[in-house]
């Protein structure tokens, strides 16, 4: 008799962890890319798996223009003289 509540509730509870890990998994996609953007893995992880992951990716895109360019501060050419001689030849 309690044979179709018990399946009803184990589905239910089946579906609430699929998304729960699929929400995991959002965050740390996320949580990764600020990693690499500079900003602390679990810091953008709990902010996200605890808000959203579009507060997540707020706080990226807040930060990203808070910092100065980086492909000025990593140019690969060192030497002025090395880089005259390699574009004129």
């Amino acid at each position: 008799m309690h044979l179709q509540s018990n399946l009803a509730w184990a589905a239910v509870f089946t579906l609430q962890g699929i998304l729960i890990v699929l929400w995991a998994m959002a965050c740390g996609i996320l949580a990764l890319r600020a990693e690499r953007e500079g900003l602390g893995f679990w810091k953008t992880f709990l902010i996200s798996f605890f808000m959203t992951p579009i507060a997540g990716f707020v706080a990226i895109s807040m930060s990203r223009s808070a910092q100065p360019d980086r492909a000025v501060a990593k140019s690969p050419i060192r030497n002025s003289a090395a880089a005259s001689a390699r574009l004129s030849s």
